[in-house]
């Protein structure tokens, strides 16, 4: 457990440096418009990622027995909703790109969002990987393909003036090369499965934790909400005695005082 863990620190530390060097070298290439144009797309999937790669597969590292037929399923789902999202990120591109005025968002989002599909179909590979604790590989895949995305498709491109389209297409050779790598190195069955029992472990497994974790911190949040509203009246009712008096002599009738004490507990 620990090696695996060092091996997922070494690994994202040797992005991050990655990382840094290739942004130096591109932030030489390219102008202030087309970084602005690439992380308003890179906000906008990161939300999309998350969701399509956390949504369904990580249950497959918690469910004890482990069939066929779960990792068919999720497969499935994990596809699906990589379909799903693109279709929405397709639908609304022209929108986002007016919202961050930036008209070539639009075709940037529409082309990155393509990746999505592909994405969906090696995220059970990666967590098949991880459930058997293959963290060197991974760290190694991530370093790996990384450098071929980023260092060498993106810098020459940047460098034979491609300008942001340089760095959409670091990122979807990026995720062909993981995509590649992990389905030679993991291989699965792609064969599309809806099984009712599997269906019913993959959520419980995948999602009943969240589900009981986010439904007692709501509970928490609402006992502490309550209890600040509680003392705010408290508050509000101390300042309205100890200020009745001035208020009183400065000539403020008790009806404006009724009234205004009845909009400040509103208010709380």
């Amino acid at each position: 457990m620990l090696s695996g863990l060092l091996w997922t620190l070494m690994g994202t530390g040797a992005r991050g440096m990655g990382q840094l060097l290739v942004l130096i070298v591109l932030a030489r290439l390219l102008t202030v418009r087309d970084f602005g144009i690439v992380n308003a797309a890179l906000v906008v999937l990161g939300v999309a990622v998350t969701v399509s790669q956390y949504a369904v597969a990580p249950a497959m590292v918690q469910i004890p027995d482990l069939r066929m037929a779960h990792i068919r399923v999720a497969f499935t789902l994990s596809l699906l909703l990589g379909v799903a999202l693109l279709g929405l990120t397709w639908w609304s591109a022209e929108f986002l790109a007016r919202f961050f005025r930036l008209e070539p968002l639009a075709a940037v989002l529409r082309t990155m969002s393509l990746c999505f599909p592909l994405q969906a179909a090696f995220t059970v590979a990666e967590f098949l990987l991880q459930r058997k604790m293959r963290f060197r590989l991974l760290a190694t895949l991530d370093a790996v393909t990384y450098a071929l995305g980023y260092g060498m498709i993106g810098i020459g491109l940047a460098l034979l003036g491609y300008g942001f389209w340089a760095f959409v297409a670091a990122y979807c050779a990026q995720i062909v090369a993981r995509a590649a790598f992990l389905l030679i190195l993991q291989p699965h069955p792609m064969i599309p499965l809806l099984e009712g029992r599997a269906l019913r472990e993959l959520a419980r497994f995948g999602g009943g934790g969240t589900a009981r974790m986010s439904k007692s911190s709501a509970r928490k949040k609402q006992r502490e909400c309550r209890a600040a509203r509680a003392t705010a009246r408290a508050r509000v009712e101390g300042a309205r005695r100890m200020g009745a008096r001035s208020r009183t002599a400065a000539g403020i009738p008790p009806a404006e005082r009724r009234d205004l004490h009845a909009k400040l507990t509103a208010l709380f």
